[in-house]
């Protein structure tokens, strides 16, 4: 499929691309009208998933289904292919049954983010709420030693919460694949995006004490037997060497305990014996 479209005209492909995303924006209406009448009639589980979809969707979509059958001007116009599902779902939260007509003439010229923010808009939160958000910020992070792996999670307030979203959206976008390499899906992409703030962060602290020592990045624990650790996570051979070429890296020589005994410098060399890494000064 992928070949027959590059073998296309640039303006067939844009001229393809509107007509099939009108079609699927008139499906996705239609499927709203049928499932206003699904959910009357006890058919939709919105506890549960329908089609590979989440029940988050699918909740969302009943949710617009019904408000849609009170703004007949809104469902017109996305039933025309007007509106993507992104800004009906926005729109349907905004509008009434006074401001229908108004909402369809402007709606499909509002980006679904602008949209989204007007209708948060019209229930305007106290000074106790936006506090209350504030003092419920929060970050957790575990190791998952069995697989090597850091797990985090947490929640950011309103402008924090903002803030973050924005930033690690336009990191990944800009994250595109070298030619003729196949792309990275976008969670994937988002990682490397906080792992690219890290970096960042390190290079102002360089750039405003330039005269300092950097501190090490990494402190690596090198037992008596066994690979070099990060955070008690075993690392193969290669991936030292690549922190030992790209990063600052202290050895830190353990005993059997994990107990640290003799430092090394900042710029380890990486020694492999009998199966076994080890990094020394």
């Amino acid at each position: 499929m992928f070949e027959t479209y590059r073998s296309w005209p640039t303006e067939r492909l844009e001229a393809r691309r509107r007509a099939v995303v009108d079609e699927q924006r008139r499906l996705h209406s239609e499927e709203l009208a049928i499932i206003a009448v699904l959910d009357e009639r006890g058919r939709i589980d919105v506890s549960a998933g329908l089609d590979g979809e989440s029940a988050r969707v699918v909740r969302e979509k009943v949710e617009t289904a019904r408000a849609l059958e009170s703004l007949p001007e809104i469902a017109a116009v996305a039933f025309d292919g007007r509106l993507s599902d992104e800004q009906l779902s926005q729109v349907v939260r905004l509008a009434d049954e006074e401001s229908d007509a108004e909402w369809a003439r402007r709606a499909p010229n509002a980006t679904p983010a602008t949209l989204g923010r007007l209708a948060r808009s019209k229930t305007k939160p106290t000074v106790e709420e936006g506090r209350a958000r504030h003092a419920a910020r929060h970050l957790w992070m575990k190791w998952d030693e069995p697989r090597g792996m850091l797990r985090f999670g947490g929640e950011l307030p309103d402008v924090f919460g903002g803030k973050f979203e924005a930033t690690i959206q336009k990191l990944t976008e800009r994250m595109r694949p070298a030619n003729g390499q196949p792309w990275e899906p976008w969670s994937a992409r988002a990682a490397d995006a906080l792992v690219l703030m890290c970096d960042a962060v390190d290079a102002v602290e360089r750039i405003e004490t330039p005269m300092a020592a950097p501190s090490p990045l990494f402190a690596l624990d090198i037992p008596p037997e066994g690979p070099a650790e990060i955070c008690g996570i075993p690392l193969p051979d290669a991936m030292v060497e690549q922190l030992r070429a790209s990063a600052a890296v202290e050895p830190v020589v353990t005993d059997e305990e994990g107990f640290p005994g003799r430092c090394g410098s900042a710029d380890p060399v990486v020694v492999t014996q009998a199966g076994a890494s080890s990094v020394v000064a």
